[in-house]
């Protein structure tokens, strides 16, 4: 993918609240929408193969709570990497607390 690791970042993310019931009671919920710079290739790691793989070493992803976007500058613009928390972590110096919820 020929990364500049030192513009890896998780991208800025657009907070609003909605409404959603939660066991016959209505609560008020954030929900984030990522914004990815113009331009942002997505699918480009040799990783990226469906929607469970680690862009950054390829392993399964179990959990569908676990995931971390980043993304980063490339010869030709900027990519998204969907990563594993612990790749995250261990791999990119970025540490998350608590598990995505996706709303459909």
């Amino acid at each position: 993918m020929g990364i500049a690791f030192d513009t890896l970042e998780v991208p800025p993310v657009e907070w609003t609240w909605i409404e959603q019931e939660v066991n016959g009671t209505t609560v008020r919920v954030p929900v984030g929408r990522i914004i990815w710079p113009e331009g942002t290739r997505h699918g480009t790691s040799r990783y990226a193969r469906g929607a469970s793989h680690c862009h950054a070493c390829g392993h399964a992803i179990g959990n569908p709570y676990n995931w971390v976007p980043l993304v980063a500058q490339t010869a030709s613009g900027p990519a998204s990497l969907w990563v594993g928390a612990d790749c995250a972590r261990n791999l990119f110096n970025v540490d998350v607390s608590g598990q995505a919820e996706y709303l459909r």
